[in-house]
């Protein structure tokens, strides 16, 4: 079955399309669990936050993500949720849109026992609400940077059903981890390998001549007419019943039946599904790849070393010396390397040292403290002599220390909100805490350990 250029248009509906008018609605799927981004997803034990309820540099995911496809020019959206918890939390971060000036909608509560994989949910709400325009499908554990005009263009002009917006990745990093688009000379997409192992790899290469592999970023232009065409085909709608998710299902059965996808290399994408991705896309935000978000940062300090810091801290005294941080700063009493964001009423004691690192508001980081590649949630406090490097803590955390009984974190650690860490304790290599554990001195945990409980935490004594 071919896509016709005069393939017939949806009927017309009774209610107004969503969206009329516009060049765009996007369609944001926001329904995950966010169980790989665990413990920045807990609130608590067994409570998981939507991940687009996740905060990177004192904002929240969602709240990057919209703001940069309103910079872009879209204000109609319509947003895939899944449960109650899920929902409630989504719609207390954007609300109906009206404080951004755009247009939000949310999937029905009687869908959820309904949609079976991200494309069938983007298919039932494209039908639901009567969606004609072009259709951004985008996902809210990522931030991004995409010229969507140019992205719209091409997407008009070669006629596409659907475009994927793509990313490179060298062709040994691909092989049994990431999904692989094969594509001709005009990037009309020739075939989905998923995950391809190394003989399938150097298949692709011998068929490409290229090393370097497009893969999926997860954001797709669709032909919101077309897609709810091919819906009613009988054999999508059997797929549906099962299963029908866009990279495995919907963009290769696309492919196979000759429709037009294509793809288009996105500006730069962060993932924060996990930990060692959520920082990675912090610091690549910080040193300067996200052009279009250092708007959003605060108040710039430094611009050669692209330093945050805003007044508030700026200005506050220190009650010991009577002086502000930032005469402290400039005395060298406090080392601010580069690279760093520093949120609303943060104490900063003498003697520390901070460097690609973000400090969200009111936290208080005490003498000596080191801080490097990681991020600190708002309200945490940080005792004396800490050391702590790729790590994340989350919001009101307790690091304690002492000069003679420091505290080490290292490693892609991460600490719950609200958790607690007594002084002299070491954790690394991918030790997760969780929300409201206590770890007290004397626990030794293997790499990778999750300490969920006290009972955990008993084990490791």
């Amino acid at each position: 079955m071919g896509y016709r250029k005069e393939h017939v248009p949806v009927a017309q509906r009774k209610s107004q399309p969503f969206g009329y008018g516009s060049d765009i609605v996007a369609i944001g799927l926001a329904a995950g669990e966010g169980r790989r981004s665990r413990p920045l997803t807990l609130k608590a034990k067994g409570y998981l936050r939507s991940k687009g309820a996740i905060r990177l540099l004192g904002q929240r995911l969602m709240d990057w993500i919209v703001k940069a496809l309103v910079g872009e020019g879209i204000y109609h959206y319509i947003m895939v949720t899944k449960g109650k918890e899920n929902r409630y939390q989504v719609k207390r971060l954007l609300g109906y849109g009206d404080s951004l000036g755009i247009q939000v909608r949310y999937s029905h509560t009687r869908f959820d026992k309904l949609d079976r994989g991200s494309a069938d949910a983007t298919l039932l709400n494209m039908e639901h609400f009567n969606v004609l325009p072009a259709t951004l499908v985008f996902p809210t554990d990522s931030i991004l940077d995409v010229d969507v005009s140019g992205l719209l263009e091409q997407h008009t002009e070669r006629r596409s059903v659907a475009t994927v917006l793509t990313f490179n990745v060298p062709a040994q990093e691909a092989i049994d981890k990431y999904g692989v688009i094969v594509t001709d000379a005009e990037g009309r997409v020739m075939e989905f390998v998923e995950k391809p192992n190394q003989e399938q790899a150097d298949r692709i290469i011998e068929r490409t001549g290229s090393e370097v592999f497009l893969t999926n970023a997860g954001f797709y232009m669709l032909d919101a007419a077309a897609c709810r065409e091919v819906a009613q085909c009988s054999e999508i709608r059997r797929m549906r019943e099962r299963s029908l998710d866009f990279g495995k299902d919907f963009l290769p059965w696309l492919v196979q039946n000759d429709y037009p996808v294509h793809t288009r290399p996105i500006g730069i994408v962060g993932d924060l599904g996990n930990i060692p991705a959520y920082l990675d896309t912090m610091l690549r935000v910080l040193r300067g790849e996200f052009p279009k978000a250092d708007a959003h940062l605060g108040y710039c300090y430094s611009r050669d070393r692209r330093i945050w810091i805003e007044p508030e801290t700026l200005g506050s005294v220190d009650e010991w010396s009577g002086r502000t941080l930032e005469e402290r700063i400039d005395s060298g009493e406090i080392t601010i390397g580069s690279h760093v964001r520093i949120g609303k009423y943060v104490h900063i004691a003498s003697g520390a040292h901070l460097d690609e690192c973000n400090i969200d508001d009111e936290c208080e980081i005490y003498a000596d403290a080191r801080i490097v590649r990681s991020s600190i949630g708002e309200g945490s406090i940080i005792g004396p002599a800490a050391e702590i490097e790729d790590c994340v803590c989350g919001v009101m955390a307790e690091i304690q220390s002492s000069k003679s009984s420091p505290t080490y974190l290292s490693g892609f650690t991460a600490i719950g909100d609200e958790a607690t860490v007594r002084a002299g304790v070491m954790l690394q290599d991918g030790v997760t805490v969780y929300p409201r554990v206590k770890v007290p001195r004397g626990c030794y945990c293997p790499p990778g350990a999750e300490l969920t409980s006290a009972d955990d935490v008993m084990e490791w004594l």
